[in-house]
């Protein structure tokens, strides 16, 4: 079994069309207003790496985000101040997503120093299998490894299901190719990681500004609430 993932922080999902209509306002930290919290975080980043400006879809992604925390954080009446509690709100949710994207930036970072590590010793443990000559059952071994996919660079992970001593050979020798094959890239990825823990430190004291430059945007979304 396969599965891949992208360096550089958690893939933000999309936001329903249907808004939440909870009974009492969701804190910006919780579970139910992740996913507002990653989008908003994601278009600050794309505004500070955009000389502080958003295109025409990033500017409709953050009216329907806008939308969604009016929703869940009790947005109520037009008042100038409904504006600024609704901007605080704005660059509380943000810091929560950009805290969940530092969180999974270094969760990445600590895989990636042991990754070489890890693939060495599922390498000793198929050698041992083979020597050991033991097949009363398969043998399933974990191993992931960085690769390149695309223009990108990724983390492939695969279970190996050894059943005989010959299956045991051969990702024994597969093993040892992506020992070396694997890690040029994966330092290359760790200075990537690396790049985006900056950005998100960057972007994280930029957070203020990027709710200020969202004020119009707040008073359309409310105009159209209420």
């Amino acid at each position: 079994m396969r599965s891949a993932t992208q360096a550089g922080g958690p893939i933000i999902p999309a936001l329903d069309t249907q808004l939440p209509t909870p009974v009492t306002p969701v804190g910006p930290r919780s579970r139910e207003a992740r996913p507002t919290a990653l989008k908003l975080a994601s278009l600050a980043l794309e505004w500070m790496e955009q000389a502080r400006q958003l295109n025409v879809r990033q500017r409709e992604e953050l009216r329907r985000a806008l939308a969604h925390a009016a929703s869940f954080r009790g947005w109520l009446g037009r008042s100038d101040d409904t504006v600024q509690a609704a901007l605080k709100d704005v660059s509380a949710l943000a810091r929560a997503g950009s805290k969940h994207m530092a969180d999974e930036v270094e969760r990445e970072l600590a895989e990636k120093k042991t990754e070489s590590r890890r693939l060495e010793k599922a390498l000793a443990a198929v050698v041992r299998q083979v020597d050991e000559g033991s097949w009363d059952e398969p043998v399933e071994i974990t191993v992931a490894y960085s690769c390149r996919e695309g223009s990108r660079y990724a983390t492939h992970e695969e279970t190996l299901t050894l059943q005989n001593e010959d299956e045991a050979r051969e990702a024994a020798q597969l093993l040892e190719k992506k020992v070396v094959s694997s890690e040029k890239i994966r330092l290359l990825m760790i200075q990537e990681l690396k790049l985006r823990r900056q950005r998100l430190r960057e972007m994280h004291e930029a957070i203020g500004d990027f709710a200020e430059d969202a004020t119009k945007l707040v008073r359309e979304v409310l105009a159209v609430m209420y």
